[in-house]
């Protein structure tokens, strides 16, 4: 991380959520909000560890 006021300090941060959005709003209809969170748990458990 950055120093404070660094416009880069979050930008992985950022990125993962970017990434996100696209997997789930691009790709992706859930029927059920437990469907939605189960692929938001996996993708941060795959993905982001």
């Amino acid at each position: 991380m950055g120093s404070i006021g660094d416009a880069y300090g979050n930008a992985m941060c950022e990125n993962s959520c970017a990434m996100l959005e696209c997997a789930l709003f691009d790709r992706r209809k859930f029927r059920t909000k437990a469907e939605a969170r189960m692929f938001i748990f996996g993708f941060i458990e795959g993905w982001c560890n």
